[in-house]
């Protein structure tokens, strides 16, 4: 009962700014993501955890074990590529940067900057990130604080899902980046709503360039990494809020876990190209 009731007012909350005059709607969606991304920061103030997406697997035997980081490394492996050698890149929604140091150090990008609405989580990553070209700061993704043209690539993992505008981030990126730059976006989404995402791209004037389901690798990494994160969450996580972080962790029986397996909801790449003048 304690746990049902937990998830309830979880999910209440996060659907609170949709009842609010429309002016209050996403500063209230900005104030009730950022407390819960810094409340989900603290929990870890010794950096065990450096990535918050779902992480991918590739298809396997079943008894072939996947760490959590090494799943989690591998989405952002699928989804950035050889996007971005070279190339000054943002990265927005970067979390606790373990996506942001993979693609350093991996990827070798000219510059990198993430960005991210959590103070928390942009402190954790000034800590335990430093290199020349790297940086972090804290900032809204319908409001980025960079000027226009600034960058090669934007990326974007598991994060627009949560935005009060999905079009204010689309035309924003479109801002920043440089003409021929990339969009590289990863998430889920209502099946359903697949085709009015492509929509709101193709109106903030990107060319469709690749788009790929990563549904079935997504889930796999849920169920080979089920033990780790129920582990990780049993040591960091206060007995009266875990029923939730288990539903933000993707755990067997959660929304994300159930919707993935019934097909009702997609996980999808995409790359989209901003039109060269």
């Amino acid at each position: 009962m304690h746990r049902a009731l937990l998830r309830a007012a979880y999910r209440t909350a996060r659907r609170l700014p949709q009842w609010l005059p429309r002016r209050l709607r996403a500063p209230a969606h900005l104030a009730i993501s950022r407390a819960w991304y810094d409340f989900v920061n603290r929990l870890d103030r010794e950096g065990e955890a450096r990535f918050f997406n779902y992480g991918w697997a590739p298809p396997s035997p079943t008894d072939s074990p996947y760490r959590l980081e090494q799943c989690q490394a591998a989405l952002y492996e699928r989804v950035v590529g050889g996007h971005v050698r070279d190339k000054d890149v943002l990265e927005v929604g970067c979390g606790r940067g373990g996506g942001a140091w993979w693609i350093w150090r991996h990827c070798l990008p000219r510059s990198f900057v993430g960005l991210d609405l959590s103070r928390e989580a942009v402190e954790f990553c000034r800590r335990h990130y430093r290199a020349p070209g790297l940086h972090f700061v804290q900032g809204a993704a319908g409001s980025l604080p960079f000027v226009e043209g600034a960058f090669d690539a934007v990326v974007n993992v598991e994060s627009s899902h949560a935005y009060p505008s999905m079009e204010n981030f689309l035309t924003e990126s479109a801002r920043v980046l440089r003409p021929g730059g990339v969009l590289l976006l990863a998430d889920f989404r209502p099946r359903a709503a697949l085709d009015r995402l492509r929509r709101q791209v193709a109106a903030a004037g990107f060319l469709a360039s690749e788009e790929e389901e990563l549904s079935d690798g997504v889930l796999r990494a849920l169920q080979a990494t089920e033990a780790a994160k129920r582990h990780l969450i049993a040591r960091k996580t206060p007995w009266f809020v875990r029923p939730v972080v288990e539903d933000f962790a993707g755990l067997r029986g959660t929304p994300i876990y159930t919707g993935l397996r019934s097909g009702t909801l997609a996980y999808v790449r995409f790359v989209w190209r901003k039109a060269p003048r």
